[in-house]
């Protein structure tokens, strides 16, 4: 895969310490060498991923040289380029000179106003945290990320129906997002409704049928249903044992399998 193909598809986020490192050291010496050839989207995308690269393998000082090089040339008037300014600050500052740099921003500013919510999240206070998100999706209501991380401050909260709903907005922005389906069922499961817990985990494994996670939860929810189903749970737990077997899926979902098989 080329470095502009994993800077599309943001593939840092997915990559262990070593592959990180690998990346990284991939990166740089691209970088160093001349690049006239690249369009302006590609150039942006491979230094901002340059940068990410940087901030997760502990280097802020590259960091900073190369968003100071994204700035210069794209300038620091736009949103992507603040929101770097801010991870930047929170890395060398900490968070609350992020959030103050952040505050400065307007809320027309997009990504500044996401990073900004983020930074909410990490100081506790849940209220605040929920109601800005709940802010930002009422003017941007097709952002699947920012509903996910509502739905999760709502079950942080066990709030179960919002953060059923707040699921469910997910799903009509990424109807075929399997570990969302999943996740509904582990929200209508905590709810007690082991019924409609059962049907979406059903709805994850049949869109991803080595999704361990689902099969997993397809059995716990069997055990709490009133009426059973004996050849489901016959289903889940071959898969199960054949997924354990194979190893697909982390470890601590296949750990978690076995002991639910256990």
């Amino acid at each position: 895969m080329s470095l502009v193909q994993s800077a599309e598809r943001a593939e840092y986020l997915n990559l262990n310490t070593e592959q990180l490192k690998q990346l990284h050291e991939q990166s740089t010496r691209f970088l160093a060498g001349r690049h006239y050839n690249l369009s302006d989207d590609d150039r942006y995308a491979l230094f901002e991923q340059h940068f990410y690269l940087a901030l997760l393998v502990g280097d802020s000082r590259e960091a900073e040289i190369t968003y100071q090089k994204l700035a210069d040339r794209f300038g620091e008037d736009t949103g992507r380029i603040g929101k770097l300014k801010s991870m930047l600050i929170d890395r060398q500052l900490g968070p609350k000179d992020a959030l103050m740099y952040l505050q400065g921003r307007p809320e027309s500013d997009l990504p500044c106003w996401k990073a900004r919510i983020a930074l909410l999240r990490d100081t506790g206070v849940a209220d605040l945290y929920i109601s800005e998100l709940v802010k930002y999706l009422e003017v941007v209501p097709t952002d699947p990320e920012a509903w996910s991380e509502l739905a999760e401050a709502y079950a942080a909260c066990e709030k179960w129906g919002d953060a059923i709903s707040a699921v469910e907005e997910v799903l009509l922005c990424a109807p075929l997002a399997y570990n969302m389906f999943a996740r509904l069922g582990e929200l209508y499961l905590a709810a007690g409704d082991a019924g409609e817990a059962i049907s979406h985990f059903c709805r994850a494994v049949e869109l991803c049928p080595v999704y361990i996670r689902a099969w997993c939860g397809i059995l716990v929810a069997i055990s709490k249903h009133k009426k059973g189903n004996d050849k489901l749970k016959a289903v889940a737990t071959k898969q199960l044992e054949k997924l354990i077997k194979e190893k697909k899926g982390s470890e601590g979902d296949i750990a978690a399998a076995k002991l639910i098989l256990a």
